[in-house]
């Protein structure tokens, strides 16, 4: 029956290769920090009955029929056609084509690649090719090294697939280097509530980025995996609760998902640059020398064409800045059919960008990253302008500023709890030191979860880690209603700091986490036992023990500069209120405010 089937499907594409009529559907590629589509991978469509190609399943039955160069040098070829036709939709966007590795080792496809590149040269910034490495495993994947090698000279980069080998994708990129690699839901599924699988991508992630590829999260189909694969610092993200596949180019995303991002994002980055908002633009900035407003453009083109690394050329007046000549943009408006004979003889000012993105040079990276989301149509080369005093005094690029963000949040992310993405010893001693070095007081908690170990022994770890998080998801809550008032931190376990700024918030706060986790932790118990009101587990001693419902304990210490100067004196009074409060036996909060 299977036979049959794929008989009939492959009778129908040798019907649509001869007549060359294959048809294309687009699933955007989304860039979180800036929420924006940065490219769309390509699916075939069959246009005569419903649903999409599986090239994957009839990889074996095309093998034998030499079909696959065959489709693969259509797709390249109508890709091509596509690019040239409609170069502003594609201006540095990216398309992501799957390429069979049996076409890529064919001297037949790369010399018909070839053979488009000396007609389209340019098509080598908007192509990546994809590779599933699942049907690598059982070639001669030398052959196949080699025909990459050859296609990166010629400016091509790549993308990698469906890891189905570790020791594989590590002997792959040893020698290949992909620019990025595609993790599907099997890596991730469930992982909110995986605490394994979520250390492995972190793990995964910090490899990469160290290796210097880009990681894609696909597949997404539902907001916990969207929000999960965030938190957890994924920035390339595609699947369906994004958007589906269609026809139809879709270059922005919907205004949900582009407002849940901002708020994720912005919420995000408050945490990051905690211990980094001295980090100013100023830091990246780079000279490069400025041009006059009456400068031609046929000037303008030879300064570019001389100097390949420019991404543009800044306009100033008497030292101030007039706007920037986009250096894309710029040749897009040259290369069409009048573009040089209208414009060669006549002022920049006609093609530049009025309205670039100019801050001063002591801005924090922070705040212009904030304003760099709010903005369209910034393309990642573009040139953030730096003024200080309000006259020019160079740039830096979009994609470098986004670079030393990614590396402060990788930075910070590795001092991250891998279950709750909540900062970790090292960022929660950072946290209270600069709180006492800035003279001022604040309240410290100290929250863990009474009969916590017990319910983890008679439940197992897996319904533990739900609890843990659970109570994270409150803290977290109170962060986000509060915002900067608040931090929280997560020591391990079920054990968590909190730091709060202010009397009145530190009462208001601390019954609140009582009550919200005391009218919620009934529901990670089964009924029987909700019933009974307590479990029967084993003691520290081994012994089989009756234990009550789960409680919290919240200490709190009021930190004044005159009595603290250290953590350890701050620890050792946390540790005698925490003593009270496990005293008795429901939830409770003390706050110590002062005293013997």
């Amino acid at each position: 029956m299977v036979k049959k089937k794929m008989s009939g499907k492959l009778d129908y594409l040798v019907f649509l290769l001869e007549r060359q009529s294959i048809e294309f559907s687009y699933q955007p590629l989304l860039f979180a920090p800036t929420a924006q589509i940065i490219g769309w991978e390509v699916f075939l469509i069959n246009p005569y009955e419903a649903g999409y190609i599986d090239l994957k399943f009839l990889f074996d039955i095309l093998k034998e029929n030499n079909l696959i160069v065959k489709i693969d040098k259509i797709v390249v070829k109508k890709i091509s056609e596509i690019l040239n036709e409609n170069k502003s939709i594609f201006e540095n966007k990216k398309l992501f084509v799957n390429v069979s590795p049996v076409s890529l080792m064919s001297d037949d496809f790369v010399t018909f690649v070839s053979g488009i590149l000396s007609v389209n040269p340019l098509i080598t910034k908007n192509i990546i090719f994809e590779i599933s490495l699942r049907t690598c495993e059982n070639l001669f994947v030398n052959d196949l090294h080699k025909a990459i090698r050859v296609l990166k000279k010629q400016g091509f980069e790549f993308s990698v697939e469906d890891i189905n080998s570790l020791k594989f994708f590590l002997d792959f990129i040893s020698v290949s280097k992909p620019t990025y690699v595609k993790v599907g839901r099997e890596v991730y599924r469930d992982i909110a509530m995986d605490s394994i699988k979520s250390k492995y991508l972190h793990s995964f992630l910090e490899f990469c980025d160290d290796c210097r590829i880009k990681v894609i999260a696909t597949m997404i189909e539902k907001i916990e995996e969207f929000l999960r694969l965030l938190e957890i610092g994924i920035e390339y993200l595609q699947g369906y609760f994004i958007m589906p596949p269609s026809m139809e180019l879709k270059t922005s995303v919907s205004n949900d998902i582009k407002e849940l991002l901002m708020e994720i994002i912005e919420e995000q980055r408050k945490h990051y640059f905690l211990s980094s908002s001295s980090i100013h633009i100023g830091t990246l900035c780079i000279k490069i020398p400025s041009v006059g407003p009456h400068m031609l453009c046929e000037e303008a083109l030879e300064i570019l064409e001389k100097n390949p690394k420019l991404h543009g050329l800044v306009v100033t007046k008497d030292g101030k800045v007039e706007g920037l000549l986009k250096r894309d943009r710029f040749l897009l408006n040259l290369s069409t059919m009048y573009g040089f004979a209208i414009y060669s003889k006549r002022p920049i000012t006609l093609l530049m960008d009025t309205n670039p993105i100019i801050v001063e040079y002591n801005t924090s990276l922070y705040d212009v990253i904030k304003e760099l989301s709010a903005r369209e149509g910034e393309d990642i080369h573009d040139y953030i302008i730096i003024t200080k005093n309000g006259m020019y005094e160079g740039v830096v690029t979009i994609k470098d500023l986004l670079r030393k963000s990614t590396q402060i949040e990788i930075s910070f992310a590795k001092h991250l709890n891998p279950l709750t993405n909540l900062p970790g010893n090292l960022l929660i001693e950072k946290q209270i030191n600069s709180a006492i070095e800035s003279g001022k007081e604040f309240y410290i908690f100290y929250i863990d979860i009474d009969n916590f170990k017990p319910f983890n022994d008679y439940y197992g770890f897996e319904k533990g880690d739900r609890v843990i998080l659970h109570l994270a998801s409150i803290l977290k809550e109170i962060q986000t209603n509060w915002q900067e008032k608040v931090f929280v931190g997560h020591i391990g376990g079920d054990d968590f700091i909190m730091v709060v700024y202010g009397k009145k918030e530190a009462e208001i706060i601390a019954k609140k986490i009582v009550e919200v986790f005391d009218s919620t932790i009934q529901y990670f118990y089964h009924h029987s036992d909700l019933a009974r009101g307590y479990i029967e587990a084993k003691n520290r001693k081994g012994e089989i023990e009756k234990f009550g419902l789960m409680s919290l304990s919240v200490a709190c210490v009021k930190v004044v500069p005159e009595k603290f100067s250290n953590i350890e004196e701050i620890s050792n009074r946390l540790s005698e209120v925490k003593k009270l409060c496990k005293q008795k036996n429901t939830s409770c909060y003390i706050i110590w405010e002062g005293g013997p």
